[in-house]
């Protein structure tokens, strides 16, 4: 009987190991695989949500324990559920507010599923090998895709329902003509987070990585062009701050990542130079993208500040959530935009008034706070950083295929460092009881 338990234990370890594996390579192409061009298979598009729900199941097969160090970040996330579930029990429309919480709650479930059952090492360090090859790809996919396909195979596809165009977030400040990378994703300002976010973990846990040096930085500056050439902008303020966080924090940069830096820096500026002297167009709208940024006329920086004005009042008035959930941001049931909101912490504060919104800080500050002291403790907190921007900017956090990739990748390397010291420490033990 004994034997029996064991069996289907390690049976059902290694299928919610292999589980997690398949979700982290399905959640970043779900959008341009999944939803758009194998959409014509029936029920293709629900694989994600099957995965998860699976995972979710075997994450009870097994006795849950709550760490210490994670005993904050859980009655923070346990707050978030019961406002979502107030929220919920007093909304004017259940199916809108019901559908909402899906999207607020499974990021936050997968965080505690993987706090609660992690993997072993070996899957860890095999994921990321996986990943970084798949972070390339996808680099290399989205640079052909936007200036070798161009547009025109998205505006094929019907992308995000746009008969016969793309909007003008797809293209450079606007301009229509040069389109920003895209990737896989749903929008450019969502392929600038993931891939801005990668770029700081692959860097903390290269020596886990089983490729050769030169494959590495070569991988490395192709995510890193890419993610210049989503002209995000708050793509870009998160590579600086996680870059200037990165090298605060480790205070020693060894002569291999200057040549790095310099190198990569000398390949990007070479290419803008020779795209712009060879290209008119990507000329035009770069020199649009920048006097439009600083001369206060770029459409997406006035609507920001538009948004915020009037979300703020909106906050103001409703303390406790405007109307029910669902009812702002770029994930309603419908996908009819009720109110537009520019920032997925003002999104929150609409969504579950300010005690929601502060909540979230709370919730990211403690999560930067608890990563565990390891060699990877300054790549987890960089990549953090190189993100918030884009959530403080834009209402990504409704975006919950990456939102859970996120953190899911967060716990994950996290893990992995929990694991390393425990080893080095039981060798130390051992070595001190054969002395």
């Amino acid at each position: 009987m004994l034997f029996l338990i064991t069996v289907n234990y390690m049976a059902g370890n290694k299928l919610y190991e292999r589980l997690t594996l398949l979700l982290l390579v399905v959640l970043p192409i779900n959008y341009m695989v999944f939803n758009i061009l194998l959409k014509s298979i029936p029920l293709i598009r629900y694989s994600k949500d099957l995965i998860m729900i699976s995972l979710l199941g075997l994450m009870f097969t097994k006795r849950l324990k709550i760490k210490k160090d994670s005993a904050k970040i859980f009655l923070v996330i346990i707050g978030i559920f019961t406002l979502i579930f107030i929220k919920i029990a007093f909304s004017f429309n259940i199916p809108d507010s019901l559908y909402a919480a899906r999207l607020l709650l499974v990021p936050l479930l997968f965080y505690l599923c993987y706090n609660f059952r992690g993997i072993s090492k070996a899957l860890t360090i095999k994921i990321l090998n996986v990943l970084f090859c798949l972070s390339v790809i996808l680099a290399i996919w989205g640079i052909f895709q936007a200036f070798v396909l161009r547009d025109t195979f998205l505006i094929k596809l019907n992308y995000k329902g746009m008969e016969g165009k793309l909007s003008s977030g797809f293209y450079i400040s606007g301009y229509r003509g040069i389109q920003r990378i895209t990737s896989t994703f749903a929008a450019p300002n969502l392929y600038a987070l993931f891939t801005n976010m990668m770029l700081f973990l692959l860097v903390s846990v290269k020596e886990k990585l089983s490729l050769k040096n030169r494959t590495y930085i070569a991988g490395l500056i192709i995510m890193l062009i890419s993610s210049v050439l989503t002209f995000s902008r708050s793509g870009w303020l998160g590579l600086a701050f996680g870059s200037a966080y990165y090298l605060l924090r480790t205070r020693k940069i060894t002569k291999k990542q200057v040549d790095f830096l310099l190198f990569g820096g000398f390949v990007i500026i070479i290419i803008t130079i020779f795209v712009f002297l060879t290209n008119e167009s990507i000329y035009k709208a770069f020199s649009l993208l920048i006097t439009r940024t600083f001369n206060s006329t770029d459409p997406s920086l006035i609507g920001h500040m538009d948004s915020f004005k009037k979300t703020m009042g909106m906050i103001i008035s409703n303390p406790f959530g405007y109307k029910w959930l669902g009812y702002s941001g770029p994930r309603t049931r419908h996908h009819v935009i009720n109110y537009n909101v520019e920032s997925s912490l003002l999104l929150m504060g609409l969504e579950l008034g300010i005690i929601g919104a502060v909540l979230y800080i709370v919730l990211f500050a403690q999560i930067i706070k608890n990563i565990h002291r390891s060699p990877y403790k300054y790549g987890i907190q960089s990549a953090i950083f190189a993100i918030i921007p884009s959530l403080l900017l834009l209402p990504l956090l409704a975006e919950y295929e990456l939102t859970t990739f996120v953190f899911i990748m967060i716990v994950l390397v996290n893990n992995l460092g929990k694991m390393e010291e425990k080893e080095y420490m039981q060798k130390i033990i051992a070595t001190i009881k054969n002395n």
